[in-house]
């Protein structure tokens, strides 16, 4: 939602106090942002370090290195909601197949998490679990299946694409595509997890089912996927190893992106 100026400057200045939102073992907060509607300027741009600023100069196009720290700010004023630490002092590393997690945090204060983008959404997916995962993918009208399906689907799950009339394959080919790279991303290990060594059933259900996947990081029954929507013309998927997961949603607004605090000692109300 757009705001007037004089508001946006007004709110700005303010430094007001957030609860720290506390997540039950199985809850799973999925978090959603049109980095294009978000303020250019907000105290957040001052809680990136020159690490992220670099990161976003590699992009050739300035509306694509704008895109990037906005969902950096995104995050990090998402994260700091959960942990209760300001948004200037969440520390990160990744793993050594580039899965990203929280420095310095003990127990209670850290949480899992796992971000997506695709064109101007953004989500941030946030839970107890340490392997969680999402994807978002915007919708395209024709995709390659034959060069792509065999790569990343199993025999089974291609005929249960070609079963489908050529208008809703695209369609059913992204809720593999979604499902798995959710699990990828929750695993943590990049590309050196071929998707077709994940078999996944039930795809026209919001809660589909992986039958099967390699023994380390089965079982398979331990894996929870739920597909979504996350605005028009997007798909998205969510995978968590857990007994169960309750999902809620919710949207960060401009006004989270300019009342979110940064430094202050008293930011956040435990």
């Amino acid at each position: 939602m757009w705001l007037p100026s004089t508001v946006a400057a007004e709110l700005h200045n303010r430094n007001l106090p957030l609860n720290r939102i506390r997540l039950q073992d199985d809850s799973i907060h999925v978090w959603l942002a049109h980095t294009d509607r978000l303020p250019s300027e907000s105290r957040l741009a001052s809680a990136l370090t020159a690490s992220e600023y670099a990161r976003a100069e590699n992009f050739r196009f300035p509306h694509d290195r704008t895109r990037f720290l906005r969902r950096r700010e995104f995050l990090r004023g998402v994260l700091a909601r959960y942990t209760g630490v300001v948004p200037d002092r969440l520390r990160f590393d990744c793993s050594e197949y580039g899965r990203p997690f929280l420095l310095g945090l003990d127990a209670v204060e850290s949480v899992s998490f796992s971000t997506s983008h695709s064109d101007g959404l953004a989500a941030v997916c946030v839970g107890r679990s340490p392997l969680v995962g999402i994807d978002i993918e915007k919708e395209v009208d024709t995709v390659c299946l034959a060069d792509e399906a065999s790569m990343v689907l199993t025999p089974a799950e291609i005929a249960a694409v070609e079963q489908q009339a050529d208008a809703v394959r695209p369609g059913v080919f992204l809720r593999f595509w979604t499902c798995k790279e959710a699990i990828v991303k929750a695993i943590g290990r990049g590309l050196s997890l071929p998707l077709d060594e994940i078999e996944i059933v039930d795809i026209e259900s919001d809660c589909p089912r992986v039958c099967r996947i390699a023994e380390e990081y089965g079982p398979s029954s331990q894996w929870r996927l739920r597909r979504f929507t996350p605005a028009p013309g997007y798909a998205g998927a969510i995978a968590v190893k857990a007994e169960s997961m309750e999902i809620e949603f919710r949207t960060w607004s401009p006004e989270d992106h300019v009342l979110a605090c940064v430094s202050s000692d008293n930011c956040y109300s435990h």
